[in-house]
């Protein structure tokens, strides 16, 4: 005969398989462990509450509700048969009963935060109007519960209450710094209600610079107290005596500038003109590599369905296409003459480092060191021009070394941060260029392999589909 604290024991293991199995959904198995840990433990309120949850999951409402109810006056202080037969009537639209269950629920478990979280998750798929005062009350009795925190959130965003909002998700991050979703809702936040009398920092550069602001504004210590105003000179049509700058540039304490190879540059002398004069200027190098595409060629052919010409292709796939070569021989080809014309790559790298030197040293921040040190072991070059999130994280902390006015910002914190956000958007664009099998081996690359695949948009490719891609006409920049 198995002694009782055993059998309590073997319960409460039943218990968690149960749960377990409710987790990775399969109801079936977690039934029957509940089961077995009720005759185990007749009287032990969590194996009533997970046979009463798997029933349900099963659909088996009468059975679930049968058993509920003797649950209730089994354990007449416990919320959950409560909450779980308000489930039920939810599921067949008895939505008045359903609110007096929840009620019933809270009255017995207000000092749980995990219920009155379940509770107010119940009352808002019944759509009903207690809900908000539910996750209000609950948020002001477990001030520092992330899951209550996270439903104000979003319940303040739902109606727009930025403050609020910004409020709640603040909460978030002081017990989570790198809480990527809580990051991303504050910088939504303050993007569409932005904090009063902020420091406008004002930037130039290429589309890196877009990227840098996305970063900034995802830091909460940087987003509260620095506005940031970009300016860009990729992409434009328009010349630039005629594109609109930013009004905000005008009372700028920073400025933040990307070097540029050319002396001089109309953009961004009028930018430099509508600065205060005792703006701080900080300027940062851009940041490309080439050797890891020797072959780098932008496609001046109209695209297949009449897009644009393609930036990011092939010199030796273009030759070929020129050529007529089929598409069925066309890798092959491929293969012959690159490698029969591959350039010196170790030249192509000692290129490359002359010139991320002389940025460098043209600049108040220098990265080349971080290029350099991670080069083999971290994808930090998605294309010849875009970089990666790693990279950039590490432009961005540098840059605010750079500036005095952040120092009190550099913090523990700011890394983590800084981390998050580079796994949330990990590069510049959706585009990743295949790099070509023998360039992987010779510098010996440990994040890609000869059978790769690369995003394209929603898509991917190997580098054979990009070099056919291109010799066929079919390559288009991804949505």
């Amino acid at each position: 005969m198995i002694e009782e604290p055993h059998r309590s024991a073997i319960a409460d293991a039943l218990i968690e398989r149960g749960f377990d199995a409710l987790r990775s959904g399969d109801p079936a198995a977690a039934c029957a462990a509940f089961l077995d840990a009720r005759s185990h433990a007749p009287e032990h309120p969590a194996a009533w509450a997970g046979l009463g949850e798997s029933l349900i999951a099963l659909e088996r409402y009468d059975q679930a509700r049968a058993l509920l109810a003797d649950a209730r006056t089994r354990f007449p202080e416990n919320p959950w048969p409560s909450l779980l037969l308000a489930r039920i009537a939810l599921r067949r639209g008895e939505r008045a009963e359903a609110g007096d269950l929840l009620q019933a629920a809270l009255a017995r478990g207000a000092g749980e935060a995990g219920l009155r979280y379940a509770v107010y998750r119940a009352f808002e798929e019944a759509r009903d109007a207690r809900a908000g005062g539910v996750l209000d009350e609950a948020v002001r009795c477990f001030p520092d519960d992330e899951a209550l925190r996270r439903a104000a959130g979003q319940r303040a965003q739902e109606r727009a209450a930025w403050p609020e909002a910004e409020r709640h998700w603040l909460a978030v991050l002081r017990r989570r710094p790198n809480a990527i979703d809580a990051l991303h809702a504050l910088a939504t936040a303050r993007r569409l209600h932005p904090p009063a009398e902020r420091t406008t920092v004002a930037l130039y550069g290429n589309c890196q610079a877009e990227y840098l602001v996305l970063m900034l504004e995802h830091v909460p210590a940087l987003s509260e107290r620095f506005a940031f105003a970009p300016v860009t000179n990729h992409g434009a049509r328009i010349p630039a005596d005629r594109r609109t700058l930013p009004a905000s540039l005008s009372h700028a304490a920073i400025y933040w500038e990307q070097f540029d190879q050319h002396p001089r540059v109309d953009l961004r002398e009028r930018v430099r003109a509508r600065l205060p004069s005792d703006c701080r200027v900080v300027r940062y190098p851009s940041l490309g590599m080439t050797a890891l595409w020797p072959f780098a060629a932008p496609d001046a052919r109209e695209g297949a369905n009449g897009s644009e010409s393609f930036p990011f292709a092939d010199r030796v796939a273009l030759e070929l296409a020129g050529e007529g070569v089929p598409r069925d021989v066309a890798f092959d080809s491929y293969l012959e003459r690159s490698r029969a014309s591959m350039p010196a790559l170790d030249r192509l790298l000692e290129r490359d480092r002359r010139t991320i030197e002389r940025r460098d040293a043209a600049c108040d921040v220098r990265i080349g060191d971080a290029v350099f040190a991670h080069l083999r072991t971290r994808y930090d070059f998605w294309a010849w021009t875009y970089a990666s999130g790693a990279l950039v994280a590490e432009l961005v902390l540098r840059l605010v070394q750079a500036t005095p006015e952040m120092h009190d910002i550099l913090e523990p914190d700011l890394d983590l941060q800084l981390a998050a956000i580079a796994e949330m958007a990990p590069g510049q664009s959706s585009l990743q260029v295949p790099i070509h099998p023998d360039v992987i081996e010779h510098f010996g690359l440990a994040y890609v392999t000869a059978d790769s695949r690369y995003r394209w948009g929603a898509e991917s490719m190997g580098f054979r589909a990009y070099i056919e891609a291109i010799v066929a006409r079919e390559l288009e920049l991804p949505a």
